[in-house]
């Protein structure tokens, strides 16, 4: 039995440089091209080693066509003072999974702790009428 169709091929992924890195989060970005196919699962894997642990869902619409198309995730909890993280975007459709490579990184940012309060008050307002004192009256 031989079947004939037009080749299908898993989705085409993508990762690019995270944004919006703070102490504690960050956003990943990356495309997927459907490759014609409708798109079953689009996660970022990531977490402290290349073996990820951790997912979360792609944001962003990828419609069966040939485009690459931009997806994000906003990921939150993590560990501040310069941790790195390693991501990759992970998507599958019917003709199978994709991985992008090579793996990628960033570091979160220094938390910045503000001193508490200083002590210094604002002094109440001095009055601009003449005093009374010391006048001889």
């Amino acid at each position: 039995l031989q079947i004939y169709g037009p080749p299908v091929s898993p989705p085409t992924v993508k990762a690019f440089a995270a944004t919006d890195i703070a102490p504690t989060t960050a956003v990943l970005n990356g495309s997927v091209d459907a490759e014609e196919l409708e798109v079953t699962d689009c996660h970022f894997e990531y977490g402290p080693t290349a073996s990820y642990g951790q997912s979360q869902p792609c944001e962003g619409a990828v419609p069966a066509d040939t485009d690459a198309h931009p997806v994000s995730a906003e990921l939150s909890g993590l560990a501040p003072n310069g941790s790195t993280y390693h991501y990759r975007v992970v998507a599958t459709n019917t003709a199978g999974t994709s991985f992008s490579t090579p793996d990628r990184t960033f570091a979160t940012v220094d938390q910045v702790i503000t001193e508490g309060s200083t002590g210094i008050s604002n002094p109440p307002p001095q009055s601009t009428a003449p005093s009374s004192l010391g006048m001889g009256f």
